[in-house]
């Protein structure tokens, strides 16, 4: 096909190159200006192939505009369609897009017996199992448009799973993939697309496909940045590992330097004491005797040393009590407190909140009676949409102070009981991870209960736990949370 119409529909001022430019602005690169919510002005079957880069989402009315592109383009005409995927965070919060673009929206715009190269995983329905859904609502389907191929762009932390993996995520996860791509066919003939018309249509649209499309498949993605609670949990599990790692060396450096130390300072104590008086030579078998006790002595102080400094940094929320309590752990040797040593390396986000929100877990320590000695500070199970997770409280004040890791924009639910009557209930949409307050109507004094519960199947919302634990299989959790008053 030669001297093909192109036409770049909703252009802006990045015109793809050979295309015709249609926008509602007078802007560099376009050469109709028209509102498009009213129609397109070209004539019937003038267009081969026709560009909607991030223009659809726009439109007041998407069966409108289709109707528009179907009236215009010839038969056989290729759409290519670029569109910010639904569940994705950024998409949510515009407010300028009316339309929504998943792996079904051109589903609605093709007759039930259309076929479909498009694999049955990926749309399949149990109501909704056939690909064509044009006339799903009972009207005649004026247009038919063919759906050669879809494509994702995903964040960085899920370019590397598998299709299967990718797919599941999209379908219970945001921020998966920021944009999706179609190829469609104009269909004006009546029938089907034949297997051999199908493997043409494919052809063609490889050979014309837009500049565009090729920039975001080979965009440069920062791998580092991650989307989600749990990858953000995962850099902090491997650089606290690394941490942990140098501050163990360090601590035990430390105590041998001390060790030697003191040995030289009880030898150079005893060469002392030799030279004060020969009264004291008749006392030398009683010398080698205050020597070895001496330096026995010294090594209990060293032992009752290290325990004091270990109860002293953990009274005062250093990170090197994380360190001594794994250097302790490790020295053990029964195999049960080993199973315990490596859960709580693992899961215990102690050091890193001490680090970043010191005002918090001063709170925790302090004022909750549920922190004990040998707790732990992990994150809840996610929040569910279907029931409330409930949590003991304690503590006299009008102020709750907790703590969310959640995706933004993940609407929850509180609600707070006192003797068995509900006392207040808030709801509100997530604007930030980390530390929350909730000041309250009139103030708690003894016991309570809070509720959580998230207020749609999209919101994923998590809590940090105290755990302590018995035994190693057994543990009790309870919210790390404390009452003050403002």
């Amino acid at each position: 096909m030669e001297d093909l119409v192109k036409v770049d529909l909703g252009c802006g001022q990045r015109k793809s190159r050979g295309y015709l430019g249609l926008d509602r602005f007078q802007l560099p690169g376009v050469d109709i200006v028209a509102d498009l919510n009213n129609g397109i002005p070209l004539e019937d079957n003038s267009v081969d192939i026709m560009l909607c880069s991030h223009s659809l989402e726009h439109f007041d009315d998407i069966y409108f505009i289709m109707e528009e592109i179907y009236r215009v383009s010839k038969h056989n005409s290729l759409i290519y369609v670029l569109a910010p995927y639904h569940m994705e965070t950024v998409n949510f919060a515009n407010f300028y897009h009316k339309q929504v673009f998943n792996e079904s929206t051109f589903r609605f715009f093709a007759p039930p017996d259309s076929t479909t190269s498009i694999e049955l995983k990926d749309y399949y329905n149990p109501h909704a199992f056939i690909w064509g859904l044009g006339t799903s609502d009972n009207s005649k389907l004026a247009i038919n448009i063919h759906t050669v191929s879809v494509e994702y762009f995903y964040f960085p932390e899920y370019i590397d799973l598998s299709e299967d993996e990718k797919r599941n995520a999209r379908r219970s996860l945001q921020n998966v993939c920021d944009q999706i791509y179609y190829v469609l066919a104009i269909n004006k003939s009546g029938s089907p697309y034949t297997s051999n018309e199908l493997i043409e249509l494919k052809e063609l649209a490889n050979e014309n496909e837009p500049d565009i499309i090729h920039e975001v498949r080979n965009r440069e993605i920062n791998r580092d940045m991650g989307t989600s609670v749990l990858s953000d949990v995962k850099k902090w599990d491997e650089k606290l590992e690394k941490k942990i790692d140098r501050d163990i060396k360090e601590v035990r450096n430390r105590l041998e330097e001390k060790i030697d130390r003191d040995i030289k300072e009880v030898r150079n104590r005893l060469v002392e004491l030799e030279k004060k008086s020969r009264f004291l030579e008749k006392k030398t078998n009683q010398m080698d005797e205050v020597f070895i006790s001496d330096r026995m002595d010294n090594i209990q102080e060293i032992g009752s040393m290290r325990a004091i400094l270990h109860e002293t940094l953990l009274k005062n929320n250093s990170i090197a009590s994380s360190v001594l309590e794994l250097t302790k752990n490790k020295e053990a040797t029964a195999s049960k407190l080993g199973s315990q040593k490596l859960f709580r390396k693992e899961h215990d986000l102690y050091d890193v909140l001490v680090s970043n929100h010191l005002r918090f877990i001063d709170g925790i320590t302090v004022q909750n009676k549920y922190f004990k000695k040998n707790s732990i500070l992990t994150i809840s199970n996610t929040i569910p949409y279907s029931g409330y997770v409930e949590y003991s409280l304690s503590g006299v004040g009008n102020k709750i102070n907790y703590f969310l890791f959640s995706s933004l924009g993940a609407n929850l639910f509180l609600e707070l009981v006192q003797d068995g009557r509900i006392v207040q209930q808030m709801s509100f949409s997530v604007a930030n991870e980390g530390m929350h307050a909730w000041v309250l109507e009139r103030e708690i004094n003894g016991e309570a209960i809070l509720r959580f519960r998230v207020l749609d199947n999209y919101s994923i919302v998590r809590l940090l736990e105290i755990t302590n634990r018995k035994l190693v299989l057994l543990s009790k959790k309870s919210l790390a949370a404390f009452i003050t008053r403002i």
